[in-house]
């Protein structure tokens, strides 16, 4: 008995530590993790909320670690720690921020911007000395640890080049010295989150800004914050353009509902593209999935994009599953969707020449809504479609397009013409389509024509148009005489 009590004050406590992060962070932390010198006595692990969901022994080793670093931008994860355990009882440490930081830490979180602060300059460096640090608060105060290695908070980032660039004028330097450099080629920037420029995730960016360049444009990849962005690298300080388009994988989750980014974004008046990064889903998943983009996130992709005049949402990139042998984990990666920056591209191109044409050369189509076929069906969420299309048509031609009217232009003008050639009409009211028909501004297009267009599109698309919409042969809705009845004005 003397023996053993001789020995029980040698024995060390096991403790554990839990790293909860986003599937996109998982490839840089495990190279950090796996790097990590720290005591025997210390177990670090980190989980994806797929790991939580899926495997028990992720959910116990949570359960038994008193000490937690969890980024709460991915809202499961702080509810999963909320409804699984007393978080007063262990040392839960938040990063990044979620979408209400003070109610968890009434839960019980800590934030503590020190901590923060490596997680908002992520490296593998940093990810290590956060871990340190965190260990040596609340576990071993021998264990050392680094301050943060800083990353720039503003700055452009190139593929090729040693490090960021802070100004703009420095970034030109180096890039007009590149033997590729081409003065008349177009200007296209590229908005970036400084959270991609890390490994794992960066290559997918190297691969946008290296085909964008192939293609023929000079590329300016710029992070911070999308209001410093525009004013510093894209606007000269008399708030004149220096890029001709633009590729936002940012301004996402600021709108120009905030009147500073609405004004700079007036002030910079180019084409933005909405470069989406795909968040939720593999691409494989997102390619195999009906819906495509998930609901939730189709808020801050293309809802509060378009409210600051994002167009043309394209998912560019997105996470593709690996599987690291020596941890025996599944880790994530991004990776570009080739297929659809093939397909932006010529389209950059033509909004790049559409954009030095003068307004009154410009051919523009408006659409309206009308579902179903009626003359009460005309609608756009229960706004007034004549009365908009009104202002916009008097907007335009202030502009300088050219908008040729044979009679005054006028919201009731607008609405007798859509209501008499500009609506569908069902099958049940062939009189009716008669009496458009009866009129020289009547727009039709032959059947045949249709159908040699169908014939070129992918198979697959074909067959679920047809399932949806039926066969073009036994279709009775706005078709006369072989020809489509194309509702215009």
């Amino acid at each position: 008995m003397a023996l053993m009590l001789w020995l029980f004050p040698s024995i060390t406590i096991a403790e554990k530590i839990s790293f909860l992060i986003i599937d996109g962070d998982s490839y840089l932390v495990n190279k950090a993790v796996k790097g990590l010198e720290l005591p025997e006595n210390i177990e670090v692990e980190f989980f994806t909320i797929g790991d939580i969901t899926n495997k028990k022994p992720a959910r116990d080793f949570i359960a038994a670690s008193r000490v937690i670093i969890v980024d709460v931008m991915m809202s499961e994860l702080s509810k999963y720690l909320i409804e699984n355990g007393d978080i007063r009882k262990k040392r839960v440490y938040a990063l990044r921020g979620s979408r209400d930081d003070e109610r968890l830490k009434k839960e019980g979180f800590l934030f503590d911007p020190d901590i923060a602060e490596y997680f908002n300059n992520l490296s593998v460096v940093n990810i290590r000395n956060l871990i340190y640090r965190v260990a040596h608060l609340e576990i071993d105060p021998s264990i050392v640890y680094r301050p943060v290695e800083k990353l720039p908070e503003i700055g452009i980032y190139h593929t090729l080049a040693e490090k960021f660039f802070t100004t703009y004028n420095e970034y030109r330097k180096w890039y007009a010295g590149r033997e590729t450099f081409n003065e008349k080629a177009p200007w296209l920037a590229i908005m970036l989150f400084s959270s991609i420029l890390i490994e794992g995730q960066v290559e997918a960016i190297d691969y946008i800004i290296e085909r964008f360049e192939e293609s023929g444009f000079n590329v300016l990849p710029c992070f911070g914050r999308d209001f410093n962005v525009i004013t510093s690298f894209l606007m000269d300080k008399a708030k004149r353009s220096r890029i001709d388009l633009v590729l936002a994988f940012s301004l996402k989750f600021y709108s120009a509902l905030n009147d500073q980014l609405q004004a700079a974004l007036i002030d910079l008046d180019v084409p933005i593209f909405d470069a989406i990064n795909l968040y939720s889903n593999t691409i494989d998943k997102w390619q195999k999935d009906p819906i495509g983009i998930p609901p939730m996130d189709m808020v801050w992709t293309i809802a509060n994009p378009e409210i600051s005049g994002l167009i043309e949402p394209d998912p560019l990139s997105g996470k593709v599953e690996l599987f690291d042998q020596e941890s025996g984990r599944s880790l994530f990666v991004l990776r570009p969707i080739k297929e659809n920056i093939e397909l932006l591209i010529p389209r950059l191109k033509k909004w790049f020449q559409l954009k030095k044409k003068e307004n009154k050369d410009k051919k523009v189509a408006i659409l309206y809504y009308n579902h179903s076929q009626g003359k009460q069906n005309v609608g756009a969420s229960y706004l007034n479609v004549f009365r908009s299309i009104e202002l916009i048509l008097k907007r335009m031609k202030k502009e300088g397009y050219r908008v040729v009217f044979d009679h005054e232009l006028s919201e009731e003008t607008i609405k007798d013409l859509v209501l008499k050639y500009g609506r569908n009409i069902g099958s049940w009211a062939p009189g009716e389509l008669n009496k458009m028909l009866n009129n020289e501004m009547v727009i039709s297009l032959p059947v045949e024509t249709y159908r040699k267009w169908f014939a070129r599109l992918p198979e697959n698309f074909r067959k679920n148009v047809i399932k949806q919409w039926g066969s073009i042969e036994n279709s009775t809705i706005m078709i006369k005489n072989g020809k489509f009845i194309i509702p215009a004005i």
